[in-house]
């Protein structure tokens, strides 16, 4: 696992920096949103300043950002650097968005998408946690039928995987 878990939406990122600050923040967003804590949440100083906390956190911090070019990337942007892919928000619920306070996607990282569910959302997500990985292991109690057709990349049986079984 790398060092950055997700990015959060400005509204999560302004109430976890009140949170740590000792300040006053929604008690409510802080109880959903520390239940996916599970390593640092990965921000830039585009978003500190849009959030106007830039000039108010540590000057370690931001000078960090701007050495590690964090600069104006897009929230979407900076999922892609993190280990889930995703972005933790309140508001949304299209991939990469979770939405901590109601979402299919919970804090174990698990989904549960019941028969005839839409599975976009996980569909895509397992590509891009899957889009740099060199080997992929899939496991299922039932055996996959690609899984008995060597002539298939590990991008091609991963899509059928998820087709038949996601």
């Amino acid at each position: 696992m790398g060092k950055y878990s997700f990015v959060l939406s400005d509204t999560l990122y302004k109430q976890y920096y009140l949170f740590k600050e000792h300040q006053d923040y929604d008690k409510d967003i802080l109880l959903h949103l520390l239940k996916f804590r599970c390593g640092e949440f990965l921000t830039n100083t585009r978003q500190l300043d849009d959030i106007g906390i830039g000039d108010r956190v540590s000057k370690s911090l931001y000078d960090s950002l701007k050495h590690a070019r964090l600069t104006k990337q897009t929230l979407e942007e900076l999922a892609r650097k993190t280990d889930y892919k995703l972005i933790l928000c309140d508001d949304r619920t299209d991939y990469p968005y979770v939405n901590i306070m109601s979402d299919q996607i919970s804090s174990h990282i698990t989904g549960c998408f019941y028969r005839n569910a839409h599975r976009d959302k996980a569909i895509r997500h397992i590509r891009a946690l899957c889009q740099d990985a060199k080997k992929i292991c899939l496991y299922t109690k039932k055996k996959p039928e690609a899984a008995m057709r060597p002539r298939l990349s590990a991008s091609e049986q991963l899509g059928y995987f998820a087709k038949k079984y996601v």
